[in-house]
């Protein structure tokens, strides 16, 4: 038996016999769709009656049809059916088949489709289990696209992590503001002597000139202070950042996932890394904090 897609399905059923009459319910079945007819033969062997189709598409969707039987007949043998969609726009098709011992045969584009005899109890226990098999194949597709995106999640955060381990690894942002600092009050404790020297000497205006110079070096130390403020702020937001994406990662529910292992090995290393890097953010703020208290102490001797 051929699988016939919902939008070209117009099978009907028909009572085995030749003596009998055609009225009654039918079906036809597969996988993917689930056709039921109700016919009804008057005693001059017109047909009338309906046809639903229920189908299943690739993405698990039902897709249900009515079709209505306005005119056919038979003479025992064979068949001929005019069905037409229900709804606006629907055109009528005719449909030639033969009735055998076991139902009808209906010819639908150039196949031969079977249709049993049936009734309306069995008719809407396949429709419930094509409806069960749509449910699953829903829930399956759904399953596989999460875990598709679980897998790109687990992806980025390992490569986002390797690329920040390695990237702290090699930093050396913390050295270079310690050694500015250290410079500035270097030069401004040699301008202060400087300075002292000068005002003992009633050297007036060179000591006004060095005094200015320890204020241009308050203002460096400002800019310095600034910019480790900024530093320690980022650090701060990328420790957040990763700890958050760490613990709502899918691994954390389900560590078989593909990915896990190399994002365990990623997030070994990130441990290490968040360690140094929180001394390091310790280490920023203490250094500014006394370098900067020294350096207003420096400037406020000059008369700043």
């Amino acid at each position: 038996m051929a699988v016939r897609k919902v939008g070209t399905l117009l099978g009907v059923l028909v009572l085995a016999g030749c003596s009998h009459s055609l009225s009654g319910t039918y079906q036809t079945s597969d996988a993917n769709d689930v056709a039921g007819l109700q016919l009804t033969e008057n005693k001059d062997q017109q047909l009338m009656g309906s046809l639903s189709v229920v189908g299943m598409t690739s993405d698990g969707t039902l897709i249900r049809k009515e079709y209505s039987i306005t005119g056919g007949t038979t003479d025992g043998r064979a068949i001929t059916l005019t069905m037409k969609a229900n709804g606006l726009f629907g055109e009528a098709a005719n449909i030639a088949g033969t009735v055998s011992g076991s139902g009808i045969d209906l010819t639908l584009n150039n196949v031969i489709t079977h249709f049993a005899a049936s009734n309306q109890a069995a008719l809407a226990d396949d429709v419930a289990v094509l409806e069960a098999a749509a449910k699953a194949r829903r829930a399956s597709l759904a399953g596989a696209k999460e875990r598709a995106k679980d897998a790109e999640t687990i992806a980025a955060l390992t490569r986002d992590l390797e690329n920040y381990n390695e990237r702290e690894a090699n930093y050396t942002g913390m050295d270079k503001a310690k050694s500015a600092e250290g410079e500035v009050l270097v030069a401004a404790r040699k301008d202060l002597a400087i300075k002292k020297q000068l005002d003992a000497e009633n050297q007036t205006f060179q000591a006004g000139q060095v005094a200015f110079r320890i204020g241009q070096l308050d203002f460096r130390m400002g800019q310095i202070k600034f910019q480790v403020n900024e530093a320690i702020d980022s650090g701060n937001s990328h420790l957040a950042g990763f700890d958050k994406r760490l613990s709502t990662n899918p691994c954390n529910a389900t560590p078989s996932l593909q990915g896990c292992a190399a994002l365990a090995v990623q997030q070994q290393r990130y441990s290490t890394t968040r360690a140094r890097v929180q001394g390091d953010i310790a280490q920023m703020q203490a250094d500014i904090r006394e370098n900067g208290s020294a350096m207003d102490s420096l400037n406020k001797a000059a008369g700043n």
